[in-house]
Formats: structure tokens, sequence, C-alpha cells
């Protein structure tokens, strides 16, 4: 019995793993899920996530909620809350919690954020508090911090990159084993108003790098449909999503040949005074 515990606890820590430093379960949101997470150049409240420095781009407070489940299984559940508040003059600021897992193991999350935009770039500066729980394991506490930037090169294209973990935080001193540093690269190509075409990469600094296109249609006013492959992962996305009032609802299915469908649910709301933005009328960009 003792080894039949052991064996599952085991189990669920390197399941836990995965999920945490593979799958990377911080890419939030129904439209990023919908596009194969091709979500660094979106300029949406899960920003906070994705990449700090779109959501300097931000010209109303906006709030979010999101739910993730992965291949129908309960432990995998995740939970998120997403907050961005224009400052006026000094840039947007921003909060993020979000829990993952089960009573087994999980993973809770709190990260503060900073981004400002000048002219056609936006840079951005996140601080994580993570905690991670594995039952028997105990728990584990790490700072992180990221560093993402974004521009515009032209009125149709735009090119946005962040570095995750660049303080490299410690997981145990058994090997010095530390949290994975991710380098994110990603562009966005809108050719006309309705129709939005992504691309990106990330290359963990020990594993091989991960290819991700993704693409958005509007067929009809405020109404979506996305998808998108994840290459290296064989990982296919399909997504919808429609924007009423200030609300914006998405969700996204995911496959996989052998592990099976995902589901992402996400719901957005813009409200406030809108922010003085510099940003032309006539950029397509996202």
């Amino acid at each position: 019995m003792k080894f039949a515990k052991l064996y599952k606890v085991k189990l669920y820590f390197s399941v836990f793993l995965f999920l945490n430093l593979t799958l990377k379960a911080q890419y939030l949101g129904g439209r990023s899920a919908g596009m194969a997470y091709t979500s660094i150049t979106l300029a949406d409240v899960w920003a906070v996530s994705n990449n700090i420095a779109a959501s300097a781009q931000m010209d109303k407070s906006n709030l979010g909620i999101h739910y993730d489940n992965r291949f129908f299984q309960s432990s995998f559940n995740t939970l998120a809350l997403a907050y961005v508040q224009p400052t006026y003059s000094f840039g947007n600021t921003s909060l993020l919690v979000q829990r993952l897992g089960n009573e087994h193991f999980n993973r809770t999350q709190i990260a503060i954020g900073y981004a400002h935009k000048i002219e056609w770039i936006s840079l951005g500066m996140q601080v994580e508090y993570v905690q991670s729980y594995v039952s028997e394991f105990g728990t584990k506490n790490n700072f992180i911090l990221n560093f993402g930037g974004k521009a515009r090169i032209t009125q149709t294209l735009s090119m946005g990159a962040i570095i995750k973990n660049i303080n490299q935080a410690k997981l145990q001193n058994y090997q010095d084993e530390r949290l994975p540093t991710v380098m994110f690269i990603g562009i966005s190509y809108k050719p006309y108003e309705k129709l939005l075409l992504n691309a990106q990469i990330e290359k963990d600094v020990e594993r091989k790098p991960t290819f991700r296109i993704g693409t958005e249609y509007e067929i009809i006013n405020n109404f979506k449909v996305r998808t998108g492959i994840s290459i290296s992962s064989f990982f296919a996305h399909f997504g919808i999503g429609y924007s009423y009032l200030g609300f914006e609802f998405n969700y996204a299915a995911l496959y996989h040949a052998k592990l099976g469908f995902s589901n992402t649910f996400s719901l957005n709301y813009a409200f406030g005074k809108t922010k003085n933005n510099n940003e032309s009328k006539n950029t397509l960009i996202p």
C-alpha cells in the first residue's frame, strides 16, 4: 500500500512538472488558445500572462476571468483572474492571480506588472510569486522576473518578444535545479481589418524550440473564428470569440492525437474612461 501511494504521488509530481514546465500553463485567454498560443503580440487583458509589454496598448480598464481544463481531467484545471489599469500618464499597471492543480499538487501564482508605450515601442516588466505544492514533497516558493517588448514595424506588421524567469529562480539545491528560462519571439501580420496571421517560436534554454502558427478571421461584426497548430507538440487549436458592449467571450478547443481534447474559456470586460492613446487610428495591428 505504501509503495502504491508513493508511486501515485511520484506520478502526480511528474505530471505536474510536465504541465508546469513543458505545456507552459502560463498561457492564458481563450483568444490565445484558439490561435495555438501565438500570443506574444496580442494586446488584450491576458497580455499580463502572455507578454506584459503588450498590456501597454490597452486604453481602458480591463478585467478578465479564465478557466482551462486539460484532457477532461479535473486535476489539471486552471483558474485565473487578470486586471489591467491604465494610469493615463505613466503607462499601465496589472495584476494576475491564477491556480493550477488539485489537493495533491497545485501551483498558485500572483504577478504584478508594469508596461509603458513610447511611440511605436512598448516595454514591460513583471514580478511573479509562485508557490508550488506536491503532497508528501512539501511547498516551494519562488520569485520570477519577466521582461518583454513589442514593436510596431508597419501599420500591418508587429513583433514581440519576452524572456520569462530572467533571474533563473532555483527549484532545489540538489544538482542546482532551476526553473526554466524561456524566450519567446512572435510576429503578427494583418493584411486587412478582418484577418490576423500570427507566428511564434519559443525556446527553453535546455530544450528544443517550439513553433506555432495561428490565424483569426472576423466572419461578421464582433464574431471571430480562430485556428492554429503547435507544430513541435502536434496540438491542433480551434476557437471562437464574440464581443458586445465591452464584454468579450472566447472559447477554444485543443486536440492531441494521444492525449485527447482540452477546453479553454475566458470572459473579458473593458470599462471606464478611455485613455489617450497615440497609436494611429489607421493602424491594423492587434
